[in-house]
């Protein structure tokens, strides 16, 4: 079921730009807290005073938890440009039902009509992703 009524071409622009946004800032943060490079590490446990070592660690944590999300945010995208390509864009994923063009220009990744969100949120926990 094609959606008519959306410009699909803006709406892949707008998602192309923020896939390309999210893995710039996701290779940022994995070059920057690399635990290879040392980057992160250096020093760590080594004549450091155990407040500074528990500062690092909560910022590579910090970090970890932000390249999570942002990993997550990049998944959405992906999966709404397939949803582009096979022509289900703007339809939920739960009801069927056609998202309002508003939701999508808000977040264009969005995969459900807000009063499903949760129940698909759920669901994506459940199925370990």
């Amino acid at each position: 079921m094609t959606r008519q009524d959306l410009d699909i071409a803006y709406f892949r622009g707008r998602l192309e730009e923020t896939r390309e946004s999210l893995r710039s800032q996701i290779q940022q943060i994995e070059q920057d807290y690399d635990p290879e490079s040392g980057a992160a590490t250096e020093g760590y446990g080594v004549n450091n005073h155990p407040a500074d070592d528990a500062t690092d660690l909560f910022d590579r944590q910090r970090y970890r938890a932000i390249e999570n999300d942002l990993s997550e945010e990049l998944r959405a995208v992906e999966q709404a440009l397939e949803r582009i390509e096979n022509g289900t864009y703007g339809i939920c994923v739960v009801s069927g039902q056609p998202i309002p063009i508003e939701r999508l220009e808000a977040r264009p990744a969005a995969a459900t009509l807000v009063e499903y969100q949760d129940e698909y949120d759920r669901q994506e926990r459940g199925a370990g992703r």
